[in-house]
């Protein structure tokens, strides 16, 4: 080939058709981002066709990817296809890769956090700038608190919370995502004294703090109005991250538009599943007031307990929900006799069961489970539903899947004290001994390590020696 260009076609002539597996052409195309605008946009877009195999993402680094797209995005930055493809680059070298971590740092440095911020402000009706700039930004900020910073610094939360509402899934579910990956701005990563490192610290966590209250703040409005189904899913995911902050007690509000939520869209999990996980974290104690218990009641109140088990049982092989779904149960049920009686006539207990029988051997879900039912069979009757649903064989399965108390965990323990409780009534204790709940009772004395434990099993054993 001539190294004297006379068009873009003499330019980029080889280009034509490239794959994600001609990593041949890697040199050349990376070469041509520093010619002039329309050049270095097809050179862009065959760059980021050759970044699609991870396996190519470090010869095309080596070879100066990075640093040329950069500046290609900068220097061009009214060229939307060059913006659209260049982003991508930037999102693909930044991940999968041995050099990632370091491209990602290197980025920052090179100002491309500002580019692509840049392209979002200039570009927000482009589906393309705003879908590969939307996953840039995360990129960059993926453990890389100093990328993080810099991004919102220069008003990046604030795109990405606007993005949210974008028409396109892609593009709403990357902005989340981004959001999620720049709250590690608060961490600290540089060499210094532990006065300046604490100092740090302390101011990026207020400013984070301000950002997920605001940004709480416009997810609750949001959630009163129409919305596309994509746009509620990435909403509901982005105040699963604000979540994590105590600042959420001051939105208890939002529990009825999540609940509402639920009722509209059963069985989908990107709206079941992060509803359930705003709901536990509502629910669950986390500050030094009674917000949670307020939370409860707001639960109540709006009958959540319904479409909670309903999700449990349209989801049924979905381990995490199940998980979240009874920690929100296990809360509701410790707010007294009427959320018992609720939950009890949305079928909690045999949802519950089922749950406990599909899962033998996650050892979590079966002392969420256990817990649950131990708090809702506190009368003979809903004992008596659940020993005739399995309760009963449910739970000396859990007891031996922890060889009587051999293996760490509180599973045997519970166990053993929901089996105590029922052993109250004869009918019941007959059932359970005839399920071997004797024999059970001394494997737990003998073999368990813990004396909490054994003392249960002696409780256990004693409980189902009583004449009947």
């Amino acid at each position: 080939k001539s190294s004297t260009y006379r068009s873009v076609e003499d330019a980029t002539w080889f280009l034509h058709n490239v794959k994600p597996d001609d990593a041949h052409m890697g040199m050349e195309a990376v070469a041509l981002l520093a010619l002039g605008e329309e050049i270095a946009a097809k050179a862009a877009i065959a760059v980021w066709t050759l970044a699609l195999r991870a396996s190519q993402r470090e010869q095309l680094t080596k070879a100066g990817a990075l640093e040329l797209t950069a500046k290609a995005i900068a220097f061009h930055s009214n060229n939307p296809e060059l913006q659209a493809a260049g982003a991508g680059v930037l999102r693909l070298l930044c991940s999968g890769h041995r050099l990632a971590q370091r491209n990602r740092r290197r980025v920052i440095f090179l100002g491309g956090a500002e580019s692509i911020l840049n392209a979002i402000q200039t570009f927000p009706d482009d589906c393309e700038v705003m879908r590969e700039a939307c996953g840039a930004l995360r990129a960059m900020a993926h453990k890389n608190p100093v990328g993080a910073r810099r991004i919102i610094e220069n008003d990046g939360f604030k795109y990405c919370m606007e993005a949210l509402e974008y028409p396109d899934d892609s593009v709403s579910s990357l902005a989340s995502k981004a959001i999620g990956a720049l709250q590690c701005a608060g961490e600290v990563d540089f060499r210094g004294t532990d006065a300046q490192a604490e100092n740090l610290q302390a101011l990026w966590e207020g400013r984070l703090r301000e950002e997920r209250e605001a940004g709480l703040r416009a997810c609750c409005e949001k959630l009163r109005g129409p919305l596309t189904t994509g746009v509620l899913e990435a909403i509901l995911a982005t105040i699963c991250i604000f979540m994590e902050d105590p600042v959420r007690y001051k939105f208890l509000n939002i529990v009825q538009p999540v609940v509402v939520c639920m009722q509209m869209f059963p069985g989908n999990p990107r709206i079941q599943v992060p509803s359930c996980q705003i709901l536990l974290s509502l629910t669950s104690s986390g500050s030094l007031g009674n917000e949670h218990e307020e939370a409860i009641q707001k639960f109540g109140k709006c009958c959540g307990v319904s479409p909670l088990v309903q999700a449990m049982k349209e989801l049924p092989c979905n381990l995490h929900l199940q998980r979240l779904a009874m920690g929100v149960l296990g809360n509701f049920l410790s707010g007294g006799d009427m959320n018992k009686t609720a939950a009890a006539r949305a079928a909690a207990i045999p949802t519950l069961i089922t749950a406990m029988q599909r899962f033998k051997k996650e050892a979590d879900l079966q002392e969420e489970a256990i817990n649950c039912l131990t708090k809702l069979c506190d009368t003979l009757g809903r004992a008596s539903v659940a020993a005739r649903l399995g309760l009963i064989d449910a739970v000396i399965a859990a007891i031996k899947s922890q060889n009587y108390g051999e293996i760490e965990g509180k599973l045997t323990e519970l166990s053993c004290i929901i089996l105590c409780m029922f052993s109250d009534d004869q009918k019941l204790r007959q059932e359970m001994v005839n399920a071997g709940a004797l024999n059970v009772a001394k494997q737990v004395i003998s073999k368990a390590r813990s004396l909490d434990i054994q003392r249960w099993g002696c409780e256990l054993l004693r409980s189902l020696s009583q004449p009947y």
